[in-house]
């Protein structure tokens, strides 16, 4: 029977065989009957950091459910439907404000009328808009993380973990 060498789970590992990702964290250690499976959390490449940006740019929180972060996907894209419902109240607003003046401007006023328009609710809307959709766009590049599974045997498992514990 192999001594198993305890891995720290919290450190940070920097492993030749993740083809030099920087931030090579292990998540979970599952022992099997002659082999033991690691889970490693690690930065995404480049490509699905442009993915997953570009996904939350069209639709935010898109890039966080393709990273696995459903909780935050929910607030950006309830965020987004509340700031669109917002838009549309001052966009109709406006529209109904604007068809009262132009119906009043063949009649003489005896009493003028301000139109009450929903420009301000129309441009506030726009500006929480915009600001949620940068926010998920940025959130989503920064927090995406690939999962690499590394399956090792028995046999190899003593020296595999004394080489993990020594770099971590």
């Amino acid at each position: 029977m192999t001594a198993i060498t305890p891995v720290n789970i919290n450190s940070q590992v920097h492993n030749p065989d993740f083809k030099g990702r920087r931030k090579t964290r292990l998540v979970s250690v599952t022992q099997g009957e002659g082999y033991e499976t690691r889970v490693y959390e690690t930065e995404a490449s480049t490509g699905k950091k442009w993915g997953v940006g570009i996904a939350s740019y069209f639709i935010p929180g898109l890039g966080q459910a393709i990273n696995g972060q459903w909780g935050k996907a929910a607030g950006f894209f309830g965020a987004s439907v509340l700031t669109g419902i917002l838009m549309g109240m001052g966009l109709t607003k406006s529209a109904k404000s604007s068809a009262e003046a132009l119906k009043n401007l063949t009649k003489i006023p005896t009493k003028p009328k301000v139109p009450k328009g929903g420009l301000g609710m129309l441009a506030l809307g726009a500006a929480c808009s915009l600001g949620i959709s940068i926010w998920s766009i940025v959130d989503a590049v920064k927090s995406a993380r690939t999962e690499i599974t590394q399956i090792i045997s028995k046999n190899n498992l003593s020296n595999e973990s004394h080489r993990l514990n020594q770099v971590g």
